[in-house]
């Protein structure tokens, strides 16, 4: 009795607003495609336009005397792609986790990252191709456009579906799925 009116009570919304429903989807949609025609290619794309900051971290990367030492285990947090201390210097990011974390943490810092996110994948694979496949779009996300690991709010995202994949099979011995 109630699944039949939340179904009718969204039918009757779906057509009461459907015109509102559409404009807002019609914009968002513009949007995407609008950047997406505009882009120099793909992966310009994909990372939101950010490919430039990565290009222009790795020209100062290289500027530094020691970069081959900060390609194995990074700059840090702080001096992350900069080639020298400067005064007054702030914290920057490239708002892109996997070069931020290469430029941080170095090669050893990426394949942790990388290692911890395949192994994730692995593991909610076995349990559930569903969640699995959510955790994948959040770690290319984490990887193209960033936002994810320096953000408290989205790392949620990912702790949940690493969570319900730990507890899906007492959630569906308990539920009867």
């Amino acid at each position: 009795y109630w699944s039949m009116t939340i179904v009718l009570f969204f039918a009757v919304s779906l057509i009461y607003f459907g015109d509102t429903i559409y404009d807002s989807i019609s914009v968002i949609a513009d949007v995407i495609i609008y950047r997406y025609e505009n882009s120099e290619n793909l992966f310009s794309f994909l990372m939101s336009s950010r490919d430039n900051y990565v290009s222009d971290a790795f020209n100062d990367f290289f500027k530094s005397g020691i970069w081959p030492i900060k390609l194995i285990i990074g700059g840090g947090a702080f001096m992350s792609f900069r080639p020298d201390y400067y005064s007054g210097m702030i914290f920057d990011t490239l708002e892109n986790e996997f070069f931020d974390i290469f430029f941080m943490y170095g090669l050893v810092g990426l394949v942790i990252y990388l290692g911890i996110i395949f192994y994730e994948l692995y593991r909610i694979y076995k349990v559930s191709t569903i969640l699995s496949f959510l955790f994948l779009l959040f770690a290319l996300h984490s990887i193209f456009a960033g936002h994810i690991l320096f953000d408290g709010i989205p790392i949620m995202a990912g702790l949940l579906i690493i969570m319900m994949s730990k507890n899906s099979k007492q959630a569906k011995l308990s539920f009867n799925i």
